[in-house]
């Protein structure tokens, strides 16, 4: 983007403000994510036994088809 040469002190300041706060969202919007990332993540690991187990025990008692 081309900045023009007549742009007031003010109009710089809120572009410079205005680019701040993008960076600012964008950086703890991407913290959210990897945190949510990783709270799924532990989530599924400590379920994961639960369900090969219930999968296993399932199988055990399906009848075959006659």
């Amino acid at each position: 983007m081309l900045e023009s040469s007549n742009d007031s002190e003010e109009e710089k300041q809120k572009t410079k403000t205005s680019r701040l706060i993008s960076n600012i969202v964008l950086v703890v919007t991407l913290l959210i994510t990897i945190a949510a990332m990783w709270w799924i993540w532990k989530k599924m690991i400590e379920v994961r036994p639960v369900i090969l187990r219930e999968r296993r025990i399932a199988k055990k008692w399906v009848f075959p088809d006659w």
